[in-house]
């Protein structure tokens, strides 16, 4: 293990992407699936917007959201210097394409004229996209292995990344420079999450236990939270940082207090593996996504269930809460779906991706969504006038 420091980085959840066919099992690697009918994407300006969506049960109170679009996409071109890359598609005749499992945004860091997009994939390669035109303007090189999860400290001043290749890198986002590397993991790294104060760091993967990561200086491992079962797939803290919750093929959600490491409270669900889960903004809610086909909302205060969202979905693999009223939820189905939390209705679907929608990340600043996914893309949608 070598390297100056660890940074702490913001909570971003990032999903494990999930749907029906899996590899060949390999104990410490996550599966893979792919989606059918994969077509080259090319950029489309706001001044034609796609058919994005299909109107719901509208809410009876008036919401930010209205008549959301598709602004623009873009396909990410595979770098062709990483040898044995099974795993990407083929987009056209003459370029390869990276699958994007993880995704998240950076508030206009400094020096920028506006906010960037952070996107990871197969290739091993971590991309900054310039957020209004989705160029690509730095790439980051280190990893070994598929990408799958990846955190923005809440100054916006690093990036954690983590994956199969079972380390967790911390790079400093000004100048893209490698700050230190925790290579300490046994098996690979689903999931990243970092608390609202920047000083811990979740890394949650194939086993059964929860590293919290602690910034003084060195990378040092504080404590590990440790679970029934293993294998988890998602991470989260609470709004203000008190708790930590993970989830996965675990037959349950297990919930922690952050900074003794006591676990509170553990949820059972009935079945199926739990591949996203978020806190609502003021704490009150947990919401998760998996192979259930639904969303199941839960009250946080004594962990009974507070209802369910859709039916038959697909699988869960992205969730994301857009404000504090309405949540948005990528699915194996290729659709965006978003709910108005107060009256369970579903507000809109985003129609776009053709492969399942692996990552959410919502810019409350522009009141726009980024979706990236198996279809090798990231798109940005515009949710309404901010």
């Amino acid at each position: 293990m070598s390297g100056k420091y660890f940074p702490l980085l913001s909570a971003v959840i990032v999903v494990v992407l999930s749907a029906s066919v899996p590899a060949a099992p390999q104990p410490d690697r996550l599966p893979l699936w792919w989606p059918s009918g994969l077509r080259q994407a090319e950029p489309i300006g706001p001044e034609s917007p796609a058919p994005a969506t299909t109107p719901a049960v509208p809410s009876a109170r008036q919401s930010r959201i209205s008549n959301p679009r598709e602004l623009r996409y873009i396909a990410v071109a595979a770098d062709t210097d990483v040898l044995n890359l099974s795993s990407s598609r083929t987009l056209s005749a003459t370029q390869r394409h990276t699958v994007i499992t993880a995704a998240t945004i950076v508030a206009q860091p400094a020096g920028q004229r506006s906010a960037l997009i952070v996107v990871a994939g197969d290739d091993h390669r971590v991309r900054l996209l310039e957020a209004e035109q989705l160029r690509i303007v730095q790439t980051l090189e280190g990893h070994t292995d598929w990408v799958r999860a990846i955190a923005v400290r809440p100054d916006g001043k690093a990036l954690a990344t983590a994956g199969n290749d079972r380390t967790v890198r911390l790079w400093d986002l000004s100048d893209g420079r490698l700050l230190y590397t925790f290579d300490r993991l046994p098996r690979a790294v689903a999931a990243l999450a970092y608390s609202p104060d920047g000083h811990m760091l979740a890394a949650a993967g194939l086993e059964s236990k929860i590293r919290l990561l602690i910034d003084d200086g060195g990378g040092r491992l504080t404590r590990e939270l440790d679970a029934t079962g293993g294998d988890f797939r998602a991470v989260c803290f609470s709004p203000d940082g008190r708790h930590v919750a993970a989830a996965g093929r675990t037959g349950g959600i297990y919930i922690w207090e952050a900074p003794t490491g006591r676990q509170v409270m553990h949820i059972a669900l009935p079945r199926g593996t739990v591949y996203a889960l978020t806190y609502s903004p003021d704490g009150s809610l947990i919401a998760s996504g998996g192979s259930s086909g639904q969303v199941q909302l839960w009250r946080t205060a004594d962990g009974q269930s507070a209802g369910t969202l859709g039916k038959d979905l697909g699988i869960v693999m992205s969730l994301e809460f857009v404000g504090p009223q309405y949540l948005a939820a990528g699915t194996s189905n290729n659709l965006i779906h978003l709910w108005n939390i107060e009256d369970r209705n579903e507000h809109h679907r985003l129609r776009g991706h053709t492969g399942s929608v692996a990552a959410l990340r919502y810019d409350p600043a522009g009141n726009k969504l980024v979706s990236a996914g198996y279809d090798c893309t990231v798109r940005l949608w515009e949710l309404g006038q901010p």
